[in-house]
């Protein structure tokens, strides 16, 4: 099994409490002998994590969980994330979470957002996220403060976010290993 950890980064939180800078991650667990999008095994979003409004949620062929939503993709049905609005929490199996105020939909098309392999702790592919393409005002950022961001740093924030470095070493990331 493959379990691959998602930081999905945005420059600003736009909801009541809006901020500068926001992570919000899930993991994918991946059976690298079945194609997929079948050997999608499992996945997990973690909205909000470490906050009041923290919520996880699970989906896939793993015993004991549900059924993933889907969306097309080519032709081909993918489990789905959705990403609230505003506030970016990660879900899976849509979400509203009433005590937080979020809301998703599942969008007519993927957005297909550019993205980036970090690596792992012990094999860093990325340690800084603007000389190496990502974070860019050719790529439509304009904050300043998150520029030249190292996501292994386990010593600073994404903006007045979480901590990326610990997110994509976050074991509560892989639901099942089955």
């Amino acid at each position: 099994m493959i379990h691959v950890v998602y930081d999905h980064l945005f420059q600003d939180d736009c909801g009541i409490t809006g901020h500068v800078g926001d992570n919000e991650a899930f993991g994918v667990t991946v059976d690298p002998t079945i194609p997929a999008p079948l050997g999608i095994i499992s996945v997990v979003a973690i909205s909000h994590q470490n906050t009041a409004c923290e919520n996880i949620s699970t989906c896939g062929t793993c015993a004991g969980l549900d059924a993933c939503d889907t969306g097309s993709i080519g032709g081909e049905d993918f489990p789905a994330v959705y990403s609230s609005k505003d506030k970016h929490g990660g879900y899976v199996n849509g979400c509203t979470v009433a005590d937080c105020f979020d809301s998703c939909t599942l969008a007519a098309t993927s957005a297909d957002p550019p993205m980036v392999n970090a690596g792992e702790p012990d094999g860093k592919l990325i340690d800084n996220l603007t000389t190496q393409g990502f974070i860019t005002a050719e790529n439509g950022w304009t904050e300043q403060s998150l520029f030249d961001f190292d996501p292994w740093d386990l010593t600073t924030d994404f903006g007045s976010a979480g901590n990326v470095a610990g997110d994509l070493d976050d074991p509560a990331f892989v639901p099942c290993a089955e």
